[in-house]
């Protein structure tokens, strides 16, 4: 099979957890199948190309934020025109853009696409007008809508329905499938240390600024976060005197395995997600992970079993929750046996044949082409 994936952004310029995601992906299924990366990101030194077994097309990139979108458009459509007899199929990472850049190749090219639905964020049609008419286009044409979760694929069926898009719904219940974040089980290190672990983008929804008010309660306790992003200045503001926490900034995925292993805990308190691949990463190294009930993490992690669920935005449960976590060694360390055990389960070897079922299916046009009525939604 021949497989153009879609994505923004690429490692190693942007090591988000979709961008990681994309990269595994696109590296499991080259194992079999031709796949061609078409990506925004600057930046593919030799050293990191030379071992890729996919090849790698980068979109055109504008930096008037007035005319990006639309080149972004245009530029990648270009691509795929180009690559056309060379694609079996096109699986979108993320509905705008990539999922948007998918729905229009596949009415203009006729290359059934496959777009992946990566948080509950992409799934709130109502935020404004753009946005929705958008996303509906993107519903409406993928002929596979991935999640990561159940409790996504709930979510965002709830949301159609509630702002009366009852026949899309339908047909989108019909075409809609559960494939979780996979993860490369290596031989590594278990977690032996004592920090507080938080590894992300800074940015709004990430709910730092609560995570940083629980540690005002948890002064014994120390801190590390890790990444970076726009909300850095804000939240070195907040941290301005408090000596328990340490901003580490962007580290390479290795560093990242370095801080998991020196850690306690992992904290993620989170105010939208998918299904995390930081918690998939510290679940492998036992690292028991406290999280806010969002997203898909609910369907990864059990509260009491391999770590603690905490409303999103309560500082109070964060503070109850580390101070529980940080004392009591026993409990941790069921934990994190639970956590080995449990992660077993989203390993590339049971994760990838879903994937490529579905991808087989949509290429070969067995897959459900329901189509809406003229004028229905």
């Amino acid at each position: 099979m021949k497989i153009a994936i879609l994505t923004a952004g690429f490692p190693p310029e942007a090591v988000g957890g979709t961008e990681i995601q994309v990269s595994q992906v696109a590296m499991q299924l080259a194992k079999q199948h031709h796949v061609t990366v078409f990506t925004r990101s600057r930046v593919q030194p030799d050293t990191y190309h030379a071992r890729l077994a996919y090849r790698i097309c980068r979109r055109s990139v504008c930096d008037l934020s007035v005319l990006r979108f639309p080149i972004d458009i245009l530029s990648t459509l270009l691509c795929l025109y180009r690559y056309r007899k060379n694609i079996d199929i096109i699986l979108a990472y993320q509905t705008m853009i990539d999922g948007l850049i998918g729905a229009i190749a596949k009415r203009i090219f006729h290359i059934p696409v496959a777009t992946f639905i990566r948080s509950e964020k992409e799934c709130q049609i109502d935020e404004f007008y753009v946005h929705r008419m958008f996303t509906l286009f993107v519903f409406r044409n993928s002929d596979k809508l991935c999640v990561q979760s159940q409790r996504i694929k709930k979510y965002l069926l709830n949301r159609l329905r509630h702002h009366n898009y009852k026949v899309l719904a339908e047909i989108v219940a019909k075409k809609i499938v559960v494939i979780p974040n996979g993860i490369c089980l290596k031989s590594v290190g278990l977690a032996h240390g004592d920090a507080i672990l938080f590894v992300g983008r800074l940015e709004k929804l990430k709910g730092l600024e609560y995570l940083l008010a629980a540690m005002q309660e948890c002064p014994e306790e120390t801190l590390l976060i890790v990444g970076d992003g726009p909300e850095m200045g804000h939240l070195a503001r907040l941290a301005q005197g408090m000596q328990n926490v340490t901003f580490v900034g962007q580290v390479s995925h290795a560093e990242v395995v370095q801080y998991m292993q020196k850690a306690r805990v992992l904290v993620l308190p989170s105010l939208s997600e998918g299904l995390p691949n930081v918690v998939l990463e510290a679940m492998a190294h036992g690292l028991p992970v406290i999280a806010s009930r969002v997203g898909g993490i609910p369907d990864l992690l059990t509260d009491g079993v391999t770590g603690f669920l905490v409303t999103p935005g309560s500082v109070p449960e964060l503070v109850r929750a580390i101070k529980i976590l940080t004392t009591d060694t026993c409990l941790r360390e069921a934990f994190s046996r639970r956590c080995l055990q449990v992660i077993q389960s989203y390993s590339w070897q049971t994760i990838l044949p879903l994937l490529e079922r579905e991808l087989i299916q949509v290429a070969r046009g067995t897959h459900t082409t329901d189509k809406l009525p003229c004028g229905a939604e």
